[in-house]
């Protein structure tokens, strides 16, 4: 590894101490630093220690002549381009000056020579030798700015995607707030409106009709707030993540206690088959909501006399999967079904795609999109499998545990 730059550093290679002394005392009128070595082999290894402006090399040494040393040089990457003046007493011919500029020297001379001739030549590679320098400070200077700007650029396009996000998501809450919230105010102020005025004339199914209208109307309004304000706590991160076991068979089993008023008014048989002593490791408050979300929307979509199942297993019930580590719960419906088409809209916040219930009950979607986030923030997955006219059955994972005791970290 070459050493940080100071002075130039030239590389004088001789056999000869004096002859390497007179070199050295000639080039102290330059501001370089002299670097000797009296064969080749120790000028190779030299190479290895020092960056070098310029070499000035015997052509006759034993071992190694002038000859093979620079071209092994000009074989090493690092020393390739390193400019090379041959100086030879014995060859002065054109045949030898051939040959170093073919073994890839820049320059021969012969000597003795003039000394003012090798201080000037010296000169020009210092000078190029500066250039470069120069040029390689600014190159860097210009990638280091370039990293720079292509950071920013990269900073200021991602901070543009998340803006652009939070204006879709924002676009999609206002359409919720204005439309979706609109709908059951305006069923229950139009029905409570027709009681107050007409409750003298009205009989008593139609006052239990729209008794059990409003009722379902603000139940609808009270969903959807809930849901509004559960997702903007999450957006704003101040829904603490909570991680501990959690027994999936009270969850469902209190689900089903929760949901079985509505059920039976629908005529739809709720039920669960999740076993005792099946825990998962995740936040308790968050499990209970997606299931919760997930079971109430499949009672919506299942008609008369369907049936909505809650159910869960671990990954690694089967021989072939002994150390899974996951549960897998599934919502399963016999009810209306979803195309492919419209599965492929249901967990995106910019796409407006509700379908009414069977009761004619209202929806935005956005239960399905807070599931999903809860399901991230645990670690697994969801998605959607179903078949129209056949029922639907969403599908989430989530990590698995053996100890009904929180766990030590």
């Amino acid at each position: 590894m070459h050493e940080p730059r100071s002075k130039p550093r030239i590389l004088a290679v001789d056999d000869k101490l004096q002859n390497l002394y007179a070199l050295e005392k000639l080039l102290t009128q330059l501001d370089v630093e002299i670097i000797q070595a009296t064969s080749g082999f120790e000028a190779l290894s030299l190479t290895l220690e020092h960056d070098f402006c310029l070499a000035i090399v015997d052509v006759q040494m034993p071992e190694m002549d002038g000859y093979e040393l620079v071209e092994l040089l000009r074989g090493n990457p690092s020393t390739a381009n390193l400019p090379v003046i041959f100086v030879s007493a014995i060859f002065s011919d054109e045949y030898h000056h051939c040959k170093g500029y073919d073994a890839g020297a820049v320059d021969f001379l012969s000597k003795p020579f003039i000394p003012e001739i090798l201080l000037s030549k010296t000169r020009i590679f210092l000078d190029l030798y500066h250039q470069r320098s120069k040029l390689e400070k600014l190159v860097n200077q210009l990638n280091a700015k370039n990293e720079i700007l292509e950071n920013e650029i990269k900073q200021r396009q991602e901070a543009e995607t998340a803006l652009q996000s939070a204006n879709r998501d924002k676009d999609r809450l206002f359409s919720i707030i204005s439309h979706d919230l609109r709908n059951p105010f305006q069923v229950l102020l139009g029905n409570a409106e027709l009681m107050l005025e007409g409750l003298e004339h009205l009989s008593n199914a139609d006052i239990a009709a729209m008794t059990q209208s409003v009722y379902r109307s603000a139940r609808t309004a009270f969903n959807l707030l809930e849901n509004l304000l559960t997702w903007s706590r999450l957006q704003q991160e101040r829904i603490e993540y909570d991680p501990g076991p959690v027994d999936l068979h009270e969850l469902a089993e209190n689900t089903v206690a929760l949901l079985q008023e509505t059920a039976i008014s629908k005529r739809i048989r709720l039920n669960h088959t999740i076993e005792e002593e099946l825990f998962a490791y995740a936040d308790s408050y968050m499990i209970d909501t997606i299931i919760r979300n997930l079971t109430s929307n499949a009672l919506k979509f299942t008609p008369a006399e369907g049936q909505v199942t809650l159910s869960a297993h671990r990954n690694g019930v089967s021989p072939d999967q002994p150390d899974a580590k996951w549960v897998e719960v599934k919502v399963c419906d016999t009810g209306l079904g979803i195309s492919p088409e419209n599965i492929a809209k249901l967990f995106k916040l910019d796409v407006h795609h509700t379908t009414p219930g069977t009761a004619q009950e209202a929806g935005t979607g956005l239960g399905l999109i807070l599931c999903q986030e809860m399901v991230k923030k645990n670690g697994g997955q969801i998605w959607i499998e179903s078949e129209e006219k056949k029922g639907t059955t969403v599908i989430f994972t989530v990590p698995a545990t053996d100890s009904p005791s929180p766990e030590k970290g």
